[in-house]
C-alpha cells in the first residue's frame, strides 16, 4: 500500500454558548483557553514526525481563541511535521466571532482555507437553531474572509430545521452562492441524544419535505456548477475538503485535544472528552502523544464500505479484498445488481458507487450491504 500523507485534527473545545443540536465536545467556559493551548503543544510535540499535508481545527469554535494563539498552535505543527508547501489548513468559525484583523493574522499565520459555520441565512431558522448571528452578520463574515485574502472559503447549511422550507434553502444557496464561497457542506439535522433538542424536542418538517430540500439542494448546487463529492459536501472543481477526504478514504490522521480522533496503520483510537483532565495530564511532557487515548478497534472492510460509498468516487471492490479480505458474497451481489437496476448504485468495472439519488437513502443500502 503506498504511504500518503497523514491528516493532523485540532479541537478546540470551547464555545460562547452550546447549539441546541449540537453533540460535538465543547464548553461554555473560555478561562482554561491559555492552559488548554500549551497541554495541546505539549500533546503535539510528543507526537511521531510524518509527513502530512492537511491541518484542521476543528470544535467547539477555533475563532473563539486568539490569533496569535492559534498561531503558535499551527507553528508547533509545523515543528513537529513535515507540513508539504501546499497543506491545506482549515480553521473553523462562527460569524459571530468575525474580525477582519484576526482573520488577516490568520492568513498571514499560514491557514489558507476557513469554513463558516452559517446554517441559514433565514432570521427564523436562525432563531430556532439558537445561533448568535443575524443573516447580516453571516453575510458580512464571508466578505470579511475574503476581504483578509481567504479564497477557500467553506459555509455550512442545515437542512430540515424548524422553520425550514424549500424558500428558505433556496435563500441561503442563492446567498452563499453570491459571496463567493468555493465549497459547502449541507447537511440534513439529526437529532442527538442527549442534546437540548432531544429533551425538548422542536416540530421538524416530514421526511418527505427533508428529502425534498436535500434533492433541491443538489440541483441547485449542480446547475451552479458545484461538484456533489460526498452526501453532504459540494465544492467546486478542486476545492473539495482535502482533509475530510481522508476519513472517507481511511487515510491516517492524528487528532489532538479532548474528543479527538485518530486512525493509524488502520487503527482507531479517541482521547476521552474530558479538558481538566486532559490540561492535568498534560502539565508535563508525556511519553507519546496517545497516552491519554482509547483504543477503538481496527478499521475493518465494512468501515470502508461505509466511509467510501459516502463519496461519489465510491469504493472499489478489488482493493476491499486485496487489503480487508471482504468479499460481496452471491447475496449481496444480487441486492447490488437490484440497486443499480433502480438508479440508486453504478457499478463499472471494479468500482462501486452510489448515485444521487442513492445519496438520499444510502443508510437503508448501506445497512444492507454490512
Amino acid at each position: 500500500m503506498i504511504q500518503k500523507s497523514s491528516g493532523i485534527y485540532i479541537h478546540i473545545p470551547f464555545c460562547i454558548r452550546k447549539c441546541p443540536y449540537c453533540d460535538f465536545y465543547s464548553l461554555a467556559d473560555t478561562t482554561l483557553q491559555e492552559a488548554y493551548s500549551v497541554a495541546l503543544m505539549r500533546q503535539i510535540r510528543s507526537a511521531p514526525s510524518v509527513a502530512a499535508d492537511t491541518v484542521y481545527f476543528g470544535g467547539g469554535t477555533p475563532s473563539l481563541l486568539p490569533a496569535e494563539m492559534l498561531a503558535e498552535i499551527l507553528g508547533t505543527c509545523r515543528q513537529v511535521f513535515d507540513l508539504a508547501p501546499d497543506s491545506e489548513i482549515t480553521f473553523e468559525m462562527n460569524p459571530a466571532t468575525a474580525d477582519i484583523s484576526k482573520l488577516r493574522a490568520l492568513r498571514d499565520a499560514g491557514f489558507n482555507r476557513v469554513s463558516i459555520g452559517i446554517q441559514s441565512t433565514d432570521p427564523m431558522v436562525l432563531s430556532a437553531l439558537g445561533r448568535l448571528h443575524t443573516s447580516e452578520e453571516a453575510m458580512a463574515a464571508l466578505d470579511q474572509a475574503r476581504s483578509a485574502g481567504f479564497e477557500n472559503i467553506s459555509a455550512d447549511l442545515m437542512l430540515a430545521t424548524p422553520f425550514s422550507t424549500i424558500d428558505s434553502v433556496s435563500k441561503s444557496i442563492r446567498d452563499l452562492t453570491a459571496a463567493g464561497v468555493t465549497h459547502l457542506s449541507a447537511y440534513l439535522l439529526k437529532i442527538m441524544p442527549g442534546t437540548p433538542f432531544d429533551l425538548n424536542r422542536p416540530s421538524l418538517p416530514s421526511e418527505d419535505d427533508a428529502a425534498d430540500q436535500y434533492e433541491f439542494v443538489c440541483g441547485m448546487m449542480r446547475e451552479r456548477g458545484y461538484l456533489h463529492y460526498e452526501i453532504s459536501n459540494f465544492s467546486i472543481p478542486g476545492c473539495e475538503s482535502r482533509h475530510n477526504l481522508k476519513y472517507w478514504r481511511l487515510d491516517d490522521y492524528f487528532g489532538f485535544g479532548p474528543g479527538a480522533h485518530s486512525c493509524v496503520g488502520r487503527a482507531r483510537s479517541s482521547i476521552p472528552p474530558d479538558l481538566k483532565k486532559y490540561i492535568e495530564l498534560w502539565q508535563t511532557p508525556q511519553p507519546s502523544f496517545d497516552c491519554f487515548s482509547v483504543s477503538e478497534g481496527p478499521v475493518t472492510g465494512e468501515d470502508l464500505i461505509v466511509a467510501g460509498l459516502r463519496t461519489a468516487e465510491g469504493i472499489d471492490l478489488e482493493t476491499l479484498h486485496r487489503e480487508f479480505g471482504t468479499e460481496m458474497d452471491g447475496g449481496r451481489m444480487e441486492r447490488i445488481r437490484l440497486y443499480c437496476s433502480a438508479g440508486l448504485m453504478m457499478q463499472t468495472g471494479s468500482r462501486l458507487r452510489l448515485t444521487e439519488r442513492g445519496f438520499l437513502v444510502s443508510n437503508a443500502i448501506l445497512s444492507e450491504l454490512i
